[in-house]
């Protein structure tokens, strides 16, 4: 059967679910462009428009565009080339977005650090990228520090939050980000490097379809994180594809309209809806991390429509004992991602008490790091499928295909393997030919996730078949932690499972053995406490049980199917 005859056909789905509201084609407003071609663009429209909010200081688009150029200039002084890495170990913060322009401007290639990363975690992601020049805020320099002896870097930048705060007037900024600003020797100061280099924009001349804009580190469907490569084109045409759909109808009225920025940048989730704020002109406005109490705060005084989320953020709104002292009816449409906890109906109209009459609520979309992410849209104008992920988006194609075979099409309605086709799907993993291979044929990926399609075209994500455990919303990769768990001097070996939890959606359990002389020396606690500040804190077993043996098969590989047995 092929695609065109089988029942995953978006032709046939669109003629029958496409939004009324929306147009049949993807319409790009600026053209096809580089996404930094936009921000200058935005520049020269609205030069003192609100670009970047933080705290007490607003950045305008003119200067936001002339500090990235500034930073793009210096890279080619470095001598930065097209496809070098340049790795981000930045929170969600103006100087993450001056320098992530100013690397597309120069040509260069992005590699997000994940701010919750431990020593052994940074190290291997910047050898494996081979990064040339690593960005660093200071606070985490003393996870920088100890891997220096051990990976390639020609440069550390270093910048902390006091870079981008008014100084005059602090009263009501959280103490957390009023540190002592840090120094460090044979390190070089971004703030430096946006006084003292050229504001003139960079001549580097982009090919959309063949430079690669951003290497984004996932563990695809198995194994230790890998690079995804995406290309300059990859990056607009998904942030054109989530503009036209996230935004459509809203901003009727004169601005400047200002989207709270609530998820972090580094992930590819957050780096899509940052770099739609980017394409649409808005005020973004930055947190390092979520806090209810300051989410409430703000959407209070900057009034935004849109609001994108995760479900455990509106439940911790919901659930704070000061909601009720702020206005939220500014918020015409709420974007919530099941990270974590699935967003249900009751969750929803819980949600509704607090935010505009009539707003309209729905399920962001599903995606993966491998789409550039946002691949299904919610109808508007049809009553929400709750527990579904939506419809196909602009120029993708689904199917579900027999997990043990993937030539066959399972039929509609019946759970099988969700495989993508979309024109911004990652052209390989970074040096790994064999697992790219693996997961993208002749343009599918094959997502290793669990689902199916009923007869409206509504896709229900059904699991990962894999055994990738979802933390939070986080992928947690067995293999990974077993690698950093057989580190402890006392594990002889170690096997890792994802169990249920209500809040987290899944935990982490570890079953291990000891090494005989630890036997009686070596408890449960000990294995967590050791683990805790040593890798990410989702990544932590919750859960040990230390045992005599490990399940195996005969070629030596731990069956993890017997241990959740």
């Amino acid at each position: 059967m092929t695609l065109t005859e089988s029942p995953y056909s978006n032709s046939k789905w669109r003629d029958k679910n496409w939004p009324s509201y929306l147009p049949r084609e993807l319409r790009f407003e600026m053209g096809e462009r580089p996404l930094h071609d936009y921000l200058t663009a935005h520049a020269k429209k609205n030069p003192d428009g609100p670009a970047l909010v933080f705290f007490n200081r607003t950045i305008s688009f003119d200067e936001w565009d002339k500090m990235s150029n500034a930073f793009a200039g210096f890279l080619i002084a470095k001598g930065i080339e097209k496809g070098d890495r340049i790795a981000i170990f930045l929170p969600t913060c103006p100087a993450f977005a001056i320098v992530y322009m100013g690397i597309l401007k120069a040509g260069a290639t992005v590699t997000a650090l994940s701010p919750a990363f431990k020593e052994w975690e940074l190290e291997y992601q910047l050898k494996d990228s081979g990064a040339r020049i690593l960005i660093s805020l200071d606070g985490y320099m003393s996870t920088v520090l100890p891997v220096l002896t051990n990976v390639d870097l020609e440069f550390i930048v270093v910048t902390g939050h006091r870079d981008f705060l008014n100084e005059s007037c602090t009263d009501k900024i959280p103490d957390e980000y009023l540190d002592e600003r840090k120094y460090f020797p044979d390190t070089i100061e971004l703030i430096d490097i946006l006084s003292s280099f050229d504001a003139t924009p960079p001549e580097v001349r982009i090919d959309l379809h063949r430079d690669i804009a951003l290497i984004q580190y996932t563990g695809g469907t198995t194994g230790l994180p890998k690079g995804a490569m995406h290309t300059y084109y990859n990056v607009i045409y998904k942030t054109a594809a989530m503009s036209q759909v996230a935004y459509y109808g809203l901003f009727q009225k004169d601005g400047p309209h200002y989207i709270l920025h609530m998820s972090p940048i580094y992930h590819i989730a957050g780096m899509l809806q940052f770099n739609s704020n980017v394409y649409k002109g808005l005020g973004q406005i930055f947190f390092p991390r979520f806090d209810p109490l300051l989410a409430m705060q703000t959407i209070d005084h900057y009034k935004p429509e849109l609001l994108m989320t995760t479900t455990p953020m509106n439940i911790g709104m919901m659930n704070h004992p000061s909601i009720g002292d702020f206005n939220l009816t500014s918020v015409r449409r709420s974007r919530i991602s099941s990270l974590g906890i699935m967003l249900t109906k009751e969750i929803a109209d819980r949600w509704r008490k607090h935010i505009a009459d009539g707003a309209e609520i729905i399920e962001a979309s599903y995606g993966l790091t491998e789409t550039h992410t946002g691949d299904t849209l919610m109808p508007l104008d049809r009553p929400v499928k709750w527990g579904s992920m939506g419809i196909p988006q602009y120029g993708e194609e689904f199917k579900i295909v027999s997990f043990d075979d993937r030539n066959h099409i399972m039929p509609l309605g019946e759970m099988g393997e969700i495989a993508v086709h979309a024109p911004c799907n990652f052209k390989g993993y970074w040096n790994k030919p064999k697992e790219t291979a693996d997961t993208l044929v002749d343009g599918w990926v094959y997502t290793g996730d669990m689902g199916r399609f009923d007869e409206d075209g509504y896709l229900y994500f059904l699991g990962r078949r894999k055994e990738m455990i979802k933390v939070s919303g986080y992928s947690v990769f067995p293999e990974e932690v077993e690698t950093f768990i057989r580190r402890h001097p006392a594990v002889e070996d170690c096997g890792v499972i994802g169990v249920p939890d209500k809040k987290k959606g899944e935990i982490i359990k570890a079953v291990i053995t000891l090494k005989e002389e630890y036997k009686e020396t070596v408890t449960e606690e000990d294995i967590v406490q050791w683990a805790k500040g040593k890798i990410s804190y989702y990544k932590v077993p919750r859960i040990i049980e230390i045992t005599d043996s490990l399940p195996k098969s005969g070629a030596g590989k731990i069956l993890r199917r017997l241990l959740a047995d």
